[in-house]
């Protein structure tokens, strides 16, 4: 009696873990992330580029990004916009770079895009061996 019983216990547990595997098979894929053109990616870099300006103004440096939301000087983007992240360094009290990096595919985007204090911005493409072009590895964006 205790063998049927053990038999019957591991006989509905099997069929329990198959159609818990069944149904994780058959969950549908999620959607695709949206990505945000670079025409959204420049303009953020941009309004980056404009808070530390006018930070720079009234303090005479440079701030990092949680101080500039912290002034709350300009209202500022999202730090991240599929698939782009956005950085900002300040190797001097008269220097900063925004950057926005790719954290996904890029399937022709830019590996990132960095803007300065002149508010020249730069587009960093993948190393020719990573890509078909030949490109050189730093272009100027227009």
């Amino acid at each position: 009696m205790r063998i049927r019983l053990g038999i019957a216990i591991a006989g509905a547990m099997l069929v329990g873990v198959v159609f818990a595997g069944w149904k994780l098979g058959h969950i549908p894929a999620l959607p695709p992330r949206p990505q945000a053109d670079l025409g959204t990616i420049k303009s953020d870099l941009y309004l980056f580029a404009r808070a530390e300006r006018a930070f720079y103004s009234t303090s005479g440096r440079y701030a990092s990004m949680s101080e500039l939301r912290n002034k709350g000087l300009l209202t500022l983007p999202p730090d991240t916009r599929w698939p782009y992240t956005y950085s900002i360094y300040t190797p001097g009290p008269n220097r900063f770079a925004v950057v926005a990096m790719s954290s996904g595919p890029t399937s022709g985007r830019p590996v990132a895009l960095v803007m300065d204090e002149t508010l020249e911005m730069r587009k960093l493409t993948p190393p020719a061996h990573h890509r078909r072009e030949s490109n050189p590895a730093t272009t100027r964006v227009l």
